[in-house]
């Protein structure tokens, strides 16, 4: 493609250098920051830059793109639609519901994502810069929000693999700020596994999240702990 006809293609690819290309097709792999280093003869800091550039360039050339696109199963839901919080009461029914109901299904698996919320600009992280509001857009349509305790929040992942708990756990992690930081963790359950120690495991490994983000870490678009 001539540049002339390049810069006429709004949906063209914006110009990636080699190395920003290679990094993300390595990241897309599921290479971590040392073994791209590695395969490209240079610093993890840097191969991590080379990923950031090239999709900060693909982010600014594609929004409209992307947002249009949503991963499957995920109902987009406006911010302000409280109806899909469950108290704690209802949500722990649906969920010892389902774990009977499962007993009887080839490989049942099921998921928990917790979201705590240490300190907040506003009361119980409801307000315009609280998480609890948007939760419904980055969870499957018949995945179950539960207000499980003051700031914290549990989402209860019926059928889910690790990747559909990650997914759900990036999802929400993206909307993370320094204004209204918050922790998010994930674990897997299944049959014979306690059902509040799954829970507290997903509890610990949100704060672990919290912590990191706060005191260690320079970017709040971290992978969610989980398994």
């Amino acid at each position: 493609m001539s540049r002339k006809a390049y810069e006429k293609d709004e949906a063209a690819i914006p110009a990636l250098t080699p190395m920003e290309l290679e990094a993300i097709q390595l990241a897309a792999q599921g290479h971590k920051a040392a073994a791209i280093g590695q395969m490209m003869h240079t610093s993890p800091s840097s191969a991590t830059r080379y990923v950031h550039r090239g999709l900060r360039k693909l982010l600014a050339a594609w929004p409209a793109a992307l947002h249009s696109s949503p991963i499957q199963n995920v109902p987009q839901f406006p911010a302000e639609s409280p109806s899909r919080i469950l108290t704690r009461k209802a949500g722990e029914a649906r969920i010892h519901a389902y774990i009977r109901r499962s007993q009887t299904r080839l490989d049942p698996c099921w998921a928990y994502v917790y979201v705590l919320v240490m300190d907040s600009p506003d009361n119980h992280g409801t307000g315009p810069h609280g998480i609890a509001p948007h939760l419904p857009q980055h969870v499957r349509d018949y995945d179950a929000i539960i207000d499980w305790d003051r700031k914290e929040w549990l989402i209860f992942l019926p059928a889910a693999r690790s990747a559909d708990a990650q997914a759900v756990a990036r999802r929400i992690a993206g909307e993370r700020s320094w204004q209204s930081p918050f922790g998010v963790g994930y674990t897997l359950s299944g049959p014979g596994e306690d059902f509040g120690e799954a829970i507290q495991k997903s509890r610990r490994l949100a704060l672990e999240d919290y912590a990191q983000v706060v005191f260690y870490s320079a970017s709040h678009k971290r992978t969610p702990p989980g398994q």
